[in-house]
């Protein structure tokens, strides 16, 4: 179960130092690690042990028995919640993250509660212990200091992710902490804590050998989560103009600015990932993943705007939000391909929510390719909830499934029959065989959007144009003058202002997943009325 965590979870969230919690639990060096944290990792493993398909041929236990340990574990480290408050310790700090990250998402109230407050009495541990302030010049040990950065990201990271799924405003402001981005690097060992009994020396468990090894060649085997560190910053301000009172009178400039921040953020990681090991190649994906989620929630609030001032940018809007979470959709399933994507899966069932939202959006639309690309598309996103058990019954997959049965939206049962009968090799209606790279999955948004246009109306935008071209889904320009974005080789489908009519009003809807923020939307009373979208006054 621990070498399941450290396979699984940890390269996601490094707030344990690894060398360090390996010595304690083999060696009992100095001493025994803390038996709330081992009870959270072993809960944890036990989910990912059974994710990982065959439990009984990898580990000789069957699925049975790892979900009756994981509840047994997982009832004994929420014990840990009765005591909290008698003491401030940064391995209660991390046993509340990892309690707080991977929830039970089948709870339609009760957990949501848990996880907001369990993320908020880890911040507020944190900051007991001075966690959201620099230690650069404190007389600490450098492994130590690393420790702290890399407990307070992982509970930055979560403030904002659950900020999200709920909808609810962010707890931590960046004003309010100075903590420097944590390394890439694997923790040593600290030589004074060294007490190992000499004749338990001789028995070397592979994975402590390995993270020795990560420290002697210097290997940046946390890169992904320091770029993670950095998107979560940009996800805050995402969150801002749409969770704020006040976003809406700050709105037009905020988005502008987000939006040239992600594209940097974008081109630094293409940059960076050429130098990332394969190992790292799942914690990539999910990165994608965040990137083209955030691309949806910053935009989505444009779709459905038809003020003839604004139709240029919610057509730019539309398209970026259609790629986005059509980009989301191919990344989960391609990590499901090559091996089950280790994540949180609330973080993957969030992405496809909102992906899910902007093919019932198109689905419930006036333009008849953008419609029937919807449905398919929507049964994707089903067919990724429903074929999962765990998740199967969850509360995003129940959502989903009342929102296309409230808006009357047929999903395409051939298409969903065929993924189900063929789960490692499901065909995508894009025109392509094989998908499409890392980069250049990357690159729809992290180079100069362009529109794919008849001849007579192209303009000369960047060499790298039919990089950029996507599936048939493109961007458009900012700089073009108010006219359709063409899609397809033979650009007869397009983005015109029918694209932007809908039943579904998407730019009302909360950023959350919860049955409070989307009553409105399962009544059987008409749609919610369609405000004015923010930044709809020029």
């Amino acid at each position: 179960m621990i070498q399941a965590y450290f396979r699984h979870v940890h390269p996601y969230a490094p707030m344990i130092s690894k060398i360090v919690f390996l010595e304690q639990y083999y060696f009992q060096n100095p001493h025994p690690p803390d038996e709330y944290l081992v009870y959270a990792i072993c809960a944890i493993a036990c989910q990912f042990m059974i994710r990982e398909g065959n439990p009984i041929m990898r580990y000789g236990v069957s699925p049975e028995t790892l979900l009756s340990l994981h509840q047994v574990f997982r009832e004994k480290a929420e014990k840990l919640l009765t005591i909290v408050y008698r003491r401030s310790k940064i391995s209660t700090i991390q046993t509340l993250i990892l309690l707080a990250t991977f929830v039970n998402t089948s709870q339609d109230k009760d957990d949501d509660m848990l996880q907001w407050f369990t993320c908020g009495t880890a911040i507020r541990m944190a900051q007991d212990l001075g966690l959201h302030r620099s230690s650069s010049r404190w007389r600490l040990p450098e492994t130590e200091i690393e420790l702290r950065r890399r407990v307070w990201y992982a509970a930055y990271i979560l403030d904002r992710e659950i900020s999200a799924e709920l909808g609810r405003p962010v707890t931590v402001n960046d004003d309010d902490f100075d903590v420097e981005i944590p390394t890439p690097y694997e923790l040593e060992f600290p030589h004074c804590l060294y007490a190992r009994d000499p004749e338990a020396s001789g028995f070397m468990p592979q994975i402590l050998l390995d993270a020795e090894e990560d420290v002697a060649e210097k290997r940046e085997t946390y890169k992904s989560f320091v770029a993670n560190c950095h998107l979560a910053k940009i996800l805050g301000r995402v969150l801002h103009t749409l969770n704020s009172p006040k976003g809406q009178q700050i709105y037009p400039a905020i988005i502008a600015e987000i939006d040239i921040s992600l594209a940097e953020w974008a081109a630094k990681f293409i940059a960076d990932y050429s130098n990332l090991d394969q190992q790292a190649a799942p914690w990539n994906r999910a990165m994608m993943i965040y990137y083209h989620c955030m691309q949806i929630l910053l935009h989505r609030s444009s779709l459905g705007n038809h003020d003839p001032n604004n139709i240029q940018h919610a057509l730019q809007a539309l398209s970026a939000s259609t790629t986005s979470a059509t980009k989301i959709i191919e990344y989960v399933e391609e990590g499901e391909a090559c091996g089950y994507i280790c994540l949180p899966w609330s973080i993957v069932s969030y992405s496809v929510f909102q992906a899910a939202l902007v093919f019932l959006f198109n689905a419930k639309g006036e333009n008849e390719y953008l419609r029937d690309l919807g449905a398919k598309n929507l049964a994707r996103c089903a067919y990724i909830y429903t074929k999962d058990e765990t998740y199967r019954d969850s509360r995003p997959a129940k959502l989903l499934m009342s929102l296309a049965a409230r808006f009357s939206v047929q999903m395409d049962q051939p298409l969903l029959l065929q993924q189900q009968q063929q789960p490692e090799s499901r065909k995508r209606d894009f025109g392509t065989a094989q998908s499409e790279s890392f980069e250049s999955g990357l690159c729809d948004r992290a180079e100069a959007p362009v529109s794919h246009l008849p001849s007579s109306q192209k303009h000369d935008y960047s060499a790298s144009a039919d990089a950029l071209f996507y599936h048939g889904l493109t961007l458009f320009p900012p700089s073009v003058p108010s006219q359709p974005v063409y899609l397809g080789s033979n650009s007869n489908v397009q983005f015109d202002v029918a694209s932007l009519s809908s039943e579904v009003a998407l730019w009302n809807a909360s950023s959350g997943m919860t049955w409070n923020d989307w009553g409105p939307y399962l009544h059987n009373s008409p749609s919610p009325p369609q405000q004015q979208p923010h930044g709809s006054h020029p």
